[in-house]
This record gives structure tokens, C-alpha cells and sequence, in this order.
């Protein structure tokens, strides 16, 4: 490429390339300034092009100590990545300008540019401020440091990244070993599971953890996601041992946000979103094609009887006919979908003085769903308040309170998107003649179920109002440096009211406009009140005294 030239001779411009061709061609006096810069332009281009090629890169990690295996080598802004092997060896393709990134637990992150090398070692050095970071476990904390058991932690910095509602789905793909899925997309009605290392079961706990929220069992939807400080995830036996059969399938350990002392501060955090379907079934919804079609599939089966067919003139009807009024091409699904706007605000108020400080948080959600009759409603509070009484003992509290609300249709959301997915496009929802009834088919020999939009027109409703409050009261009395005895008392009450009501559809022929059908949902209205109150007391004493290199802690408590 050293050999590409360009010259511009007087009206003409001359292309000298490497193998000894030259091309001279003639440009207008106008162009002359443009197109040498656009060649130029374009011939930087080409060597940016060559410079980036891709390269086969080879390298060794390590350390103080020798090779680090299971390092993880990734070009930056893309998905390839490897880990080292056991000498700590790496092979990996990237281009010539690219940027690697080399990250190890226990070590300080490293990023490296390539610039053309083919061999890039690297030596890692440990961070110990990672290594003396504290982690929550059972009943007081650890450095991550002294930990032999398998415990993950994320920071509620890095959660509240996510727009999401409900704080447990938040914690998908956050910690290795933890599983979280989403059944459903109904609002406050999600079904988030949360496996950790997969299902077990123990007596009547089957496979959900154990979740404390500040020390105590809680429920992590009920929570603001601002208010979380972060979450410790305690996955086998030697780490969450200390709470018993409970924790057969991990502890979940969420730590809310304390106030600090100084000047106040105000913050507000909130979202905004939009949400639709991003993929639709492709239906059939032009009734001449569904009519050949549907004909053709019941002959293929050996159901030839003419009275369960479409005629024929019926399907020249519809594909002829200017009147969709009387022969519709009715897309069912469009009827039950909608555009649907989500909010999030959260206002908190943080501060105080050397003896009491504060943590004052409000929250706001309302969430739509896509699918019509389905949405949410959540207000909650946190008051988080420390206060000393000198420098031996300290005492606070911790206040949750929390209100929703569930509007959904009876049935579910799936029940409502299959019942518009097995209607024909040959009918609409409405019978042509004004009256405002619903149809039920236009053909008899046609299968089917409920009108979905009579459902949703007949203000069906299948509504949850839960309130919650978490409070709780501790002290701490600090002995001595090393000694100091801690007591929380809390209660949990939990209170659901479900709001029930069903009535009969009347649903009538498309073609005849004569009553086809009741459908019978279950008439009538149930209320349904339900209150849980659950009590935790719980009391240790702490010892623990460091020496020289060595540090000795125990625990004893109720």
C-alpha cells in the first residue's frame, strides 16, 4: 500500500497504485478540491481498515506468587472473553487496536491495549481493600477475606441500575448459583422464583430461601429498591448454618440504608418507561384465507362432512366484499394489547447530627400492563433511625410500611390471551346490529372460547389490596472494646383483602344475531380477608479481640 499515490495535474488527477498501473482521468475545476479530500478521506479508511485486522493473542497471567489460572480475559465492547488455564495461559482473536481487560476476585482489575502485539503478559496485583470489604452473614458480618463458606454479595448501587419494579427480579444474573425466573408478566403478580444451586425441598419449606430483611424475615418485593444498601447471598451449608432448617435453601440477607451524620441531603430517584409487546403471533387474520385453510386442514384429517366446511360462497363473501362491517378480517389480539406507561419515584431524606441519625424514604409505582385489565399500584415508607445515648449504648429503629394494589381479571392473564388467540377472524367481538352484545361465533361448526373482550368490557375483577408493616426495635450495649451485647425485637403483619366478582356472559351468533350461549364464569362477588402476624426476638452476645496478626471471635445468643 506504501506505493498508492494520487496527484492532481492541472484538469486531471493521476492513481499510481503498487503493481504499476496508473489510471488519469479528467475532473470538472469545481471538484477538484472535493475530491481530493474524499480520496483521502477513503484512503484513510483503508489503512484503518488494514491497521484493525485481527489478531491471535497470546499471553501469561500471574502474580507475586506464580501463574493465576481462571482469570478472565475480555476484549472490551464486545462478548469475547476467556479464562487462563492452570499456568495461566490465555489465547484469544482481537483486533489490533483493541483493548483487553484482565479481572481476577482478590485483584485489582487491569486494562491493556493491544496495539498490534501478538503476546501481552500480565502481572496482577492483589487489592487488599477488596479483601478486608465487609460481608453480612449470620447474625453479624465478616471480611470477605476470612470466609470459607460460599457466600455472594451485590451492592444496592449496582441494583437500582435496573429498571425494574419488583426488587427480586432485580437480582437476575447478579451472583453465580442464583436463579431467578419470572413466570409471568402480570403487574405485582410477576412469579419470580429465586433458586439458589438449584430446587431441593425440606419438610414444608420446599424450595424457596429464607429471607431476612435487616435480621428479620421479610418479603423482598415489599421493599423500595433505594433503600437497599446491599444483599448478601449465603448458598451452602457452612455459611448460613446458624439459622437452622430454614436456610435448607440459602439465606437471603438484605441490609437497608442507615442514616449518616452531617447536613441533610435529599434525593430523588425515579424512572419512566414505556413498555409493548416486542413480538406478536403471527395470526392468520384475513378470513378468506383462514376460511381455504381451515377447510383444507379438516379434509387432510378426514373430516369432510360439508356442514363442518366453510362454503364457498361465504369464502368469495369475505374476500370480495367492501364491508368489514358485516365480513370482518378482525385481528383479536389487537383488542386485548395496548401501549403501557410504568412509573417509579422514590424521595429520600438522609442526615443528622453525632447522636441520632436518619433515613427517611417515600416510594411511588404504577405499573401498566400490555395486556388490558392488568395493573399495579404500590406506595410504601422506610423510616431507619439510629440514636446513642452515650458512647456505651445506642438504640434504634426500623419501620416499613407498605400498600398495594392488584387489579387483574379473573382467570389470569394467559386465560384472557388464549381465549383471544382461539377466536376466528370471520366475527367481531360485537354483533353489527348496535345492540352492544357480544358475540360467540359466526359459524357453528367453528371452535372457540369466551369473548375475551366481554370479559374485559364487563368490568370483570379479581383485585389483591395487601398492606405490610415491618417494625423493629433494637439496642446495643458496647462492654468494652471487644465485648457487646445486641437485642432486636420486631413484628411483621402482613394483611391481604381479595376482591372477587364474576356474572354471566350472554354471547350471541355473528350471522343470526340469535342468543348462542351463557358463559357461566362463577357469579357473584367474593371478599376475602386475610391477616398474618409474625413476632422475632432474638439476643447475642458478641466477643471479639484482635492480636498481632491474629484476630479470635465468638458468638452466644438466643
Amino acid at each position: 500500500m506504501e506505493n498508492f499515490t494520487y496527484k492532481a495535474l492541472g484538469r486531471c488527477a493521476v492513481l499510481q497504485f503498487p503493481f504499476g498501473c496508473r489510471s488519469l482521468f479528467k475532473l470538472p475545476r469545481f471538484c477538484r478540491p472535493t475530491f481530493t479530500l474524499l480520496l483521502l478521506l477513503s484512503l484513510q479508511l483503508v489503512f484503518s481498515k488494514v491497521h484493525a485486522q485481527e489478531l491471535t493473542i497470546k499471553g501469561q497471567v500471574s502474580d507475586a506468587k506464580g501463574p493465576l489460572p481462571g482469570v478472565t480475559v475480555k476484549v472490551q465492547n464486545s462478548s469475547t472473553g476467556v479464562n487462563t488455564d492452570v499456568e495461566g495461559r490465555y489465547t484469544l482473536k482481537a483486533p489490533g487496536n483493541a483493548t483487553l481487560s484482565f479481572t481476577f476476585i482478590g485483584y485489582k482489575p487491569q486494562t491493556i491495549s493491544v496495539n498490534n502485539r501478538t503476546t501481552i503478559d500480565v502481572n496482577l496485583e492483589t487489592d487488599s481493600k477488596s479483601l478486608d470489604e465487609v460481608v453480612v452473614v449470620g447474625y453479624g458480618t465478616q471480611k470477605k477475606v476470612n470466609l470459607t463458606g460460599s457466600v455472594s454479595t451485590v451492592s444496592g448501587e449496582d441494583l437500582i441500575k435496573r429498571p425494574v419494579v419488583s426488587p427480586a427480579a432485580m437480582l437476575q444474573g447478579t451472583m453465580p448459583g442464583v436463579q431467578v425466573t419470572q413466570s409471568t408478566g402480570e403487574p405485582g403478580n410477576e412469579g419470580v422464583s429465586i433458586r439458589i444451586r438449584g430446587n431441593s425441598t425440606f419438610s414444608g419449606a420446599g424450595s424457596d430461601p429464607l429471607v431476612l430483611v435487616d435480621g428479620v424475615p421479610g418479603n423482598l418485593n415489599d421493599l423500595n429498591p433505594t433503600n437497599i444498601d446491599n444483599i448478601s447471598v449465603l448458598k451452602d451449608a457452612a455459611s448460613a448454618a446458624i439459622y437452622g432448617s430454614r436456610a435448607a435453601n440459602g439465606v437471603i440477607l438484605v441490609t437497608t440504608k442507615q442514616g449518616k451524620s452531617g447536613k441533610m441531603t435529599v434525593q430523588y430517584d425515579g424512572n419512566v418507561g414505556i413498555y409493548k409487546p416486542t413480538k406478536m403471533f403471527d395470526l392468520i387474520t384475513n378470513s378468506a384465507q383462514y376460511m381455504e385453510l381451515y377447510n383444507e386442514a379438516r379434509i387432510n384429517t378426514g373430516l369432510t362432512d360439508p356442514n363442518s366446511l366453510y362454503p364457498q360462497d361465504q369464502i368469495d363473501l369475505y374476500r370480495n366484499s367492501t364491508d368489514r362491517i358485516h365480513y370482518p378480517n378482525t385481528d383479536w389480539l389487537s383488542y386485548i394489547f395496548k401501549t403501557a406507561p410504568t412509573q417509579n419515584h422514590n424521595l429520600t431524606f438522609s442526615g443528622g447530627n453525632e447522636k441520632t441519625t436518619y433515613n427517611v424514604s417515600l416510594g411511588y409505582v404504577d405499573q401498566n400492563g400490555i395486556i388490558k385489565g392488568f395493573n399495579y399500584k404500590k406506595y410504601n415508607a422506610r423510616i431507619n433511625l439510629t440514636s446513642k445515648v452515650n458512647d456505651h449504648i445506642k438504640f434504634g429503629t426500623n419501620v416499613l410500611l407498605k400498600s398495594g394494589a392488584i387489579e387483574s381479571i379473573p382467570g389470569g392473564s394467559e386465560d384472557l390471551f388464549l381465549s383471544a388467540m382461539s377466536q376466528a377472524p370471520t366475527y367481531s367481538p360485537f354483533l353489527t346490529d348496535g345492540s352492544g352484545h357480544y358475540t360467540y361465533k359466526a359459524y357453528d361448526f367453528e371452535y372457540n372460547n369466551k369473548n375475551a373482550v366481554a370479559v374485559l368490557d364487563q368490568n370483570l375483577q379479581h383485585n389483591t389490596n395487601d398492606y405490610a408493616v415491618n417494625a423493629q426495635g433494637w439496642f446495643e450495649v458496647q462492654f468494652t472494646k471487644d465485648f457487646s451485647w445486641y437485642t432486636k425485637g420486631a413484628v411483621n403483619m402482613n394483611m391481604d383483602k381479595y376482591y372477587d366478582f364474576k356474572t354471566t356472559l350472554n354471547e350471541y351468533n355473528f350471522k343470526t344475531n340469535q342468543f348462542a350461549t351463557a358463559l357461566d364464569l362463577g357469579s357473584g362477588l367474593t371478599v376475602q380477608d386475610q391477616q398474618t402476624v409474625y413476632s422475632n426476638l432474638y439476643s447475642y452476645l458478641n466477643y471479639n479481640h484482635s492480636f498481632g496478626g491474629h484476630s479470635i471471635k465468638a458468638q452466644a445468643g438466643y
